[in-house]
C-alpha cells in the first residue's frame, strides 16, 4: 500500500468515530470582524487571566464544559470574521476533531465519551480551530449582535399546535441564592432545552421557551401553563426572541442561516422561514429584527421574506422599528432608512459641553442612541431621543474608557462602561465598575464587573448579588423569572417577592449578631468514615 492510500485508509477509519456524534446539539461559534465572541448568539467574555495565546484552547473547554453533562462529543460550527464555516467534533476535554456532515439517510448513534485518536483528521480539525480562533486574540468591548453561523437545518413540516398543559406544579425552589427582592420559592418551574434560553416580553406578557422534546411554547406568565406549542423545525436550534415583524408580536428563533418566526396572538400560528446571506448578521436591540449585510446595504424581515435597504457610505445601521432602520455616521448625524423611501431629514447630536469632541456613536434601540465625548480631562455620555434630537440624560465620568464601554439597555434605564444614565427621569449617576456583561428585566439592570460580581443596578443605586445568585431574564406577572440547573434539568423559576438572599434558608446569611456563620459538613460516603 503506497503511503497516500495508507493515509487514505487512516482518514477512512476515523470517519465512523466523527460520524457516529450525534448531530444536535450544535452550538456555533462565531467570532466577527470586530473580535468579539458569540456561542450561539450570546457574548462570551474571555477572563482577563487568559493569555493571548491561550485564548484557542480556552474557547474550546468552555464549549465543551456548557454540555460536560452529556457525557459524549458534541458537534460544534465554528465561524470565522469571513464567514468561513467548520464543522468540527468537540470532546469533553476540550480537544477538536475537523467533523464532515453526515451522509443523508445514516441514522447517528449514541456514543461515549473518548479521546480523539491521533492522525491527520485530528490534526487538520486542529488546525482549522486554529485559524479561527487567531482572530479572537485581539477581543474588545463585547457587543448585543446574534451573528447567523451554524448549520443549515433540514425544513420538516410543522406539525399542529399541541394542547395546553395544566400548570405547572409549585413548590420547585430555586437551588442558588436568589436576586435582590425575590426569594427562592417558586410559583412554578418548567424545564426547558439543555442551554437554552427563554424570550420574555418587555412589557411581561407572554414568555416563550424551547422545551426538551424539541418545541416552542409560549406560556403564560401567571401559571406557566401553555398558551400554544409547536414543534420545531429540524436542526432548529438557536436563539429565541419576542420581536415585531410587520406591526405583530411574533415569537423568532435564528437557527442557522434561518429566521423563523410565529405570530403569537391569533387562533393558529404557521411558521414563516426566511432564508438569510450566510454573511447576515442579525440584532434585535429596536423592536424588530435589523439584518446587517456588507456593502453598506440592511435589511428588514416584511411580508415574509427580507427586505434590504441601502446605507449611506460612512454610516453603519443600528436599530430597526418596524421596516423602519435608524443609521448614524461617526460625525454624530444620523437618519431613518425605509425601503421604498425617501431617506428621513438628518439629526446631529448637539455637544454635551462647548468645545466636546465626539469619540463613538453607540446604538441603544430604536428609538434613544448614545454620543460618548471628550471633553478636557473627563469624558461624558449624552443619550439621544432619535426622533426629535432631544437630549434624555448626561453624566461624566474624571476616567476614560467609555471608548470601549458596553452599553445595557433597560426600559428606562442605560448603563455605559461606570454610568446609569435614567432616560424618563432625566438623572444619572456613576456606579460601582464599568460592565464586562450585562442583562435587563423589569426596569432594572444587571451588571457584571471585571471580578465577576453581579450588581442590581437601579437609578439610585447598586447592589452586589450573592455570589452564585441567579440573574433575572424578565418580570412577568409579579415574579422574576431566572434560569438554573438543577438534577440534570435545566429550569426556568417564576420567584415570589419578597426580601431574597437572606430568606433563602436557615443556612443563608450571618451567625448570631452579625458573626460569621457556623461550617456545617456534609456526611461522608459509605465506608470513608
Amino acid at each position: 500500500m503506497t503511503a497516500a492510500r495508507a493515509s487514505e485508509a487512516s482518514e477512512t477509519a476515523e470517519a465512523p468515530e466523527v460520524l457516529e456524534v450525534p448531530d444536535w446539539p450544535c452550538p456555533t461559534v462565531a467570532v466577527d470582524a470586530h473580535g468579539r465572541v458569540q456561542v450561539d448568539g450570546i457574548a462570551v467574555p474571555v477572563p482577563g487571566d487568559v493569555p493571548p495565546d491561550g485564548v484557542r484552547s480556552w474557547i474550546l473547554r468552555h464549549v465543551a464544559e456548557r454540555h460536560q453533562r452529556l457525557g459524549r462529543p458534541i458537534r460544534v460550527t465554528a465561524v470565522d470574521p469571513d464567514g468561513t464555516r467548520w464543522p468540527m467534533v468537540v470532546h469533553p476535554d476540550g480537544t477538536a476533531v475537523q467533523a464532515p456532515a453526515p451522509p443523508a439517510g445514516r441514522r447517528l448513534r449514541r456514543v461515549t465519551a473518548a479521546p480523539p485518536r491521533p492522525g491527520r483528521t485530528q490534526a487538520r480539525g486542529l488546525a482549522a480551530a486554529a485559524v479561527f480562533t487567531a482572530a479572537a486574540l485581539g477581543l474588545g468591548a463585547l457587543g448585543l449582535v446574534l451573528t447567523s453561523g451554524g448549520h443549515h437545518p433540514d425544513q420538516a413540516p410543522q406539525g399542529p399546535a399541541a394542547p395546553p398543559r395544566p400548570t405547572a406544579p409549585s413548590g420547585a425552589n430555586l437551588p442558588v441564592p436568589a436576586p435582590p427582592g425575590w426569594t427562592t420559592r417558586a410559583r412554578w418551574a418548567v424545564a426547558l432545552a439543555p442551554y437554552s434560553r427563554p424570550a420574555v416580553a418587555p412589557d411581561g406578557s407572554a414568555v416563550a421557551v424551547l422545551t426538551p422534546d424539541r418545541r416552542l411554547a409560549v406560556l403564560d406568565p401567571a401559571t406557566g401553563g401553555e398558551r400554544w406549542s409547536t414543534g420545531l423545525p429540524a436542526g432548529a436550534d438557536g436563539t429565541l426572541v419576542l420581536t415585531r415583524i410587520d406591526d405583530a408580536p411574533v415569537a423568532a428563533l435564528l437557527a442557522g442561516a434561518r429566521l423563523y418566526s410565529w405570530p403569537l396572538d391569533g387562533p393558529a400560528h404557521p411558521r414563516t422561514t426566511v432564508t438569510l446571506p450566510d454573511t447576515a448578521a442579525v440584532s434585535v436591540l429596536g423592536t424588530s429584527p435589523l439584518v446587517s449585510l456588507p456593502d453598506q446595504t440592511a435589511g428588514v424581515v416584511s411580508a415574509g421574506g427580507l427586505r434590504t435597504l441601502d446605507v449611506p457610505v460612512g454610516a453603519t445601521a443600528l436599530a430597526a422599528d418596524g421596516t423602519t432602520v435608524t443609521a448614524a455616521a461617526p460625525s454624530g448625524r444620523w437618519l431613518t432608512l425605509t425601503p421604498g423611501r425617501r431617506p428621513g431629514r438628518p439629526r446631529t447630536m448637539a455637544p454635551p459641553a462647548r468645545g466636546a469632541r465626539l469619540l463613538r456613536v453607540v446604538g441603544l434601540d430604536g428609538r434613544r442612541l448614545a454620543g460618548l465625548w471628550q471633553t478636557g480631562g473627563r469624558q461624558q455620555a449624552a443619550v439621544y431621543d432619535t426622533a426629535t434630537g432631544r437630549i434624555l440624560a448626561r453624566a461624566a465620568t474624571p476616567g476614560g474608557g467609555l471608548e470601549q464601554a458596553t452599553a445595557c439597555v433597560g426600559t428606562g434605564l442605560i448603563a455605559l462602561g461606570p454610568l446609569v444614565l435614567d432616560t424618563a427621569a432625566h438623572t444619572s449617576r456613576t456606579g460601582p465598575a464599568a460592565a464586562v456583561r450585562c442583562a435587563a428585566a423589569g426596569g432594572r439592570i444587571y451588571l457584571q464587573d471585571a471580578t465577576q460580581t453581579w450588581y442590581d443596578t437601579t437609578a439610585s443605586a447598586s447592589t452586589p448579588l450573592p455570589a452564585g445568585a441567579a440573574v433575572p431574564v424578565g418580570v412577568a406577572a409579579g415574579q422574576a423569572l431566572v434560569v438554573a440547573d438543577k438534577l440534570q434539568q435545566h429550569l426556568l423559576y417564576a420567584l415570589l417577592p419578597g426580601r431574597g438572599g437572606a430568606d433563602a434558608g436557615a443556612a443563608v446569611g450571618t451567625g448570631p449578631g452579625g458573626s460569621p456563620p457556623a461550617v456545617v459538613a456534609s456526611p461522608l460516603p459509605p465506608g470513608r468514615g
